[in-house]
């Protein structure tokens, strides 16, 4: 766990790199970004499960679903891409972690989940804590 951390600060700091000192247009680390990981999801998929047949098994049960999350995704990355250029990296990654809460409220709704008041309090902290480490 604490690789990962470390990892998504790197990260998170090398695009601040990209975008700010060096001025890479937010398109392209998009697309080096999606290419990259496009590629790491179909060696995993070919390793540990079975390949394209899952693909095309999980776009005919859920085609449209994946479609609007695929949608969702691509603009909330270049979202955060847009605002790691032109603000502090610690600000932007704070103001992202907020999506924790609100992840925690939809998907404890829709899942059903018990304690959900709980958890959402719990998540609400974390966030909030992440903001006040920044600050």
């Amino acid at each position: 766990m604490l690789f990962a951390l470390l990892l998504y600060g790197a990260t998170s700091v090398f695009d601040r790199i990209l975008l700010y000192r060096y001025d890479m247009e937010v398109e392209a680390l998009m697309a080096f970004g999606h290419f990259f990981g496009a590629i790491n999801f179909f060696v995993m998929l070919a390793i540990f499960h079975d390949g394209f047949k899952g693909i095309k098994h999980g776009m005919k049960n859920a085609g449209w679903w994946i479609f609007f999350m695929a949608i969702f995704t691509v603009l909330s990355r270049f979202a955060l891409a847009g605002a790691v250029k032109i603000a502090y990296v610690g600000l932007v990654s704070a103001i992202k972690r907020t999506s924790v809460f609100f992840s925690t409220l939809i998907g404890g709704e829709l899942l059903h989940e018990k304690n959900l008041f709980r958890k959402s309090v719990a998540a609400l902290i974390m966030v909030i804590g992440a903001v006040l480490i920044i600050l």
